[in-house]
């Protein structure tokens, strides 16, 4: 198994996937991840993915899954094609450090609104930026996988559940 491999299946965890019904990949690419995360899922769960380039696209819409949807839109358009709190997890390759400070900003409000009470957002990467998602997400935890090669860092960013929200919004007032 390649270091990648095992940073992927770090990602998935196929426990906590397999319990949503509603997933959203940002960035499908190859469709290597999208078909791991297909492997994971519950059998009436959806997968949206992402995808902005045209080759991509095409060889994402090769696989033969019912469950899936190519969504042929950035990523930055999410709120476009989900309503609030309509998404149960959201899995993302972007490389995040690329976009501007406001762009990852709203992508991140983005996600965070698309989430429902309870979801959660997760980011490989191989780079160390967890201000990206404080202030944003109610929880940030990170997973690092420092015998691959690069290193990568998994980043695993909750909103939290209705009732634990209201409590916090309650405590600000």
């Amino acid at each position: 198994m390649s270091s990648s491999e095992q940073s992927i299946n770090g990602l998935l965890d196929k426990h906590s996937v397999r319990k949503c019904r509603s997933i959203i990949e940002l960035g499908g690419g190859t469709g290597r991840i999208t078909r791991k995360i297909l492997d994971c899922m519950h059998e009436n769960a959806v997968l949206y993915c992402f995808e902005i380039q045209p080759h991509l696209q095409r060889t994402l819409m090769k696989i033969d899954d019912s469950r899936i949807q190519i969504v042929k839109d950035s990523a930055f358009n999410i709120r476009r094609h989900h309503d609030k709190n309509s998404i149960d997890l959201i899995i993302s390759t972007l490389p995040l450090s690329f976009f501007s400070k406001e762009q990852r900003y709203g992508l991140m409000k983005d996600c965070y609104e698309t989430l429902s009470a309870g979801g959660q957002f997760r980011q490989l990467s191989f780079l160390f930026f967890p201000g990206y998602f404080t202030g944003i997400f109610d929880d940030v935890s990170t997973r690092w996988r420092v015998i691959d090669m690069p290193p990568s860092i998994a980043y695993y960013c909750q909103k939290a559940p209705s009732y634990a929200r209201k409590e916090q919004l309650s405590a600000l007032q």
